[in-house]
């Protein structure tokens, strides 16, 4: 009886501290896959806004600015074809939002055409 109870503790010992001595099985000299794209945000989803983002922790990764000229005459660019420039931009950085965003509108020059310029900081969240 004491020795069936001391086999079995003797391959329970076995059994819980063999795993921990088991060398790794492959190429020792092999590398972890480089994800290139990791969670990156699609150009619709990116966030535009003229302030700051508390919910979340980021990391600035690069200024944006962008310049929207209307060729057509009086016809002057908003909001929304800066804002679409902006995201287009952001995405080309792998940016998950912009901050800080600011929009700035031309004068009307002779020939009745405008500009609108938008700049901000392009961030990536830390954590999502």
């Amino acid at each position: 009886m004491v020795c069936r109870s001391v086999i079995i503790l003797w391959f329970g010992f076995l059994l819980i501290f063999s795993g921990c001595s088991i060398p790794f099985l492959g190429d020792k000299t092999s590398k972890a896959p480089i994800i290139e794209e990791i969670k990156r945000t699609p150009m619709n989803k990116i966030l535009i806004s003229e302030l700051d983002i508390l919910d979340r922790p980021y990391a600035i990764i690069g200024e944006v600015s962008v310049s929207e000229k209307s060729l057509i005459p009086f016809k002057s660019p908003d909001k929304e074809d800066a804002t679409t420039k902006l995201r287009e931009e952001a995405f080309k950085l792998h940016a998950d939002a912009v901050i800080f965003v600011s929009y700035t509108s031309s004068e009307k020059s002779w020939a009745g055409t405008q500009s609108m310029e938008a700049r901000g900081k392009a961030v990536k969240f830390t954590r999502y």
